[in-house]
C-alpha cells in the first residue's frame, strides 16, 4: 500500500530532476554557442582575409549545435555600427525547449543565449 502511494511521488521527483537537468543543459549550450559564434565573428571583419556575414555565423552555429536540434535555433547576428575592427558584434540565440513531461510552465520553454564582443581583425 505504501509503495503504491510513494511510487508516483518518487517517479515525478526523478523525472522532474531529469527535465530540469535537460533544460539547464540546453540553456548552457545556447550560451556556449553564442560565445563561440562571437569568437568566430570577431576575427573575421570586413578588412580581414576571410570576412564573414550573418548567414555564415548562423551556419557556424548550426554546425556546432550537435546536442540541440540545429534547425530550430533562431540566430540573430548584429554588428554595431558595422563589421569593422573596433565595432561590436552581438549574437543572440532562441530555442524552444520541448520537455518530456507536460507540466513545465510555458515561460520556461523559451530559452535564450547571448554574447557580445569587439571585432578585433
Amino acid at each position: 500500500m505504501e509503495f503504491a502511494l510513494a511510487l508516483p511521488v518518487f517517479f515525478f521527483a526523478v523525472m522532474g530532476t531529469v527535465e530540469f537537468g535537460r533544460g539547464l543543459f540546453a540553456a548552457n549550450e545556447l550560451n556556449h554557442l553564442a560565445r563561440e559564434a562571437v569568437r568566430y565573428a570577431i576575427v573575421r571583419s570586413e578588412q580581414s582575409e576571410s570576412p564573414t556575414n550573418a548567414s555564415e555565423v548562423a551556419d557556424f552555429v548550426r554546425e556546432l549545435a550537435t546536442s540541440l536540434v540545429a534547425d530550430e535555433i533562431a540566430i540573430d547576428t548584429r554588428w554595431e555600427p558595422s563589421n569593422v575592427p573596433g565595432a561590436f558584434v552581438a549574437v543572440s540565440l532562441r530555442y524552444r525547449f520541448e520537455p518530456v513531461l507536460a507540466f513545465l510552465p510555458e515561460s520556461l520553454k523559451d530559452l535564450r543565449g547571448y554574447a557580445r564582443g569587439v571585432v578585433a581583425n
